[in-house]
């Protein structure tokens, strides 16, 4: 049974993490053939430190860990890591000798800015003409609607921050059908097909 079509769905989803790892890749070789692809892409943990410590810093390590949503082992070699490649620095405030704060070097924020204007070059010409400005509207608000309706059912941590194992088959279900019941979604107005 394909209730709201919701196989059609999964099938889209499909299609469109290939779709993005592709461009993903594509935007990568464009980087390097550019000579703006950095050290902070090597790996995901390191793009979101990055990205985190690009919009807020200094941090201390354990706030770090907490926005990243990643654990206190993960977070040492990640920044290890950006350490070993001159992308982040230590420092201490005065008051408190124990909390590590960190922020990117000078040099990592030049490669952040680098890298964004670039990226935002590249997607320009990917999408350039490819969309009518209603279609782009539309893929924004969908877009927007999606990652509104992923930050409020994919929280990895409760109101006290403490990690939250999440019930796959129940959420993706409920996601699912939240997804194809909204008033955006192209899957709304479907009606139920029975499949044998």
């Amino acid at each position: 049974m394909d209730i709201n079509g919701v196989k059609e769905y999964g099938k889209l989803m499909d299609k469109m993490q290939v779709a993005y790892t592709n461009l993903v890749a594509t935007m990568e070789w464009e980087l390097f053939r550019r000579g703006a692809y950095s050290g902070f892409l090597d790996d995901i943990y390191m793009r979101k430190v990055s990205a985190i410590l690009d919009r807020q810093s200094p941090l201390p390590t354990h706030v770090l860990a907490e926005k990243a949503h990643i654990s206190p082992k993960c977070i040492h070699r990640t920044l290890k890591k950006l350490e070993e490649k001159g992308l982040i620095e230590r420092s201490k405030q005065e008051g408190n000798k124990k909390t590590q704060y960190i922020s990117l070097t000078e040099s990592a924020k030049k490669d952040m800015k680098t890298h964004s204007e670039n990226s935002q070059e590249i997607m320009q010409s990917i999408f350039n003409g490819a969309l009518s400005e209603n279609e782009r509207m539309q893929m924004l608000t969908a877009t927007e609607t999606l990652l509104n309706i992923f930050e409020k059912c994919c929280a990895f941590a409760d109101t006290d921050n403490k990690p939250v194992q999440p019930a796959h088959v129940h959420f993706s279900y409920d996601l699912t059908q939240h997804v194809l019941s909204s008033k955006t979604s192209p899957f709304a107005n479907r009606k139920n097909k029975k499949t044998p």
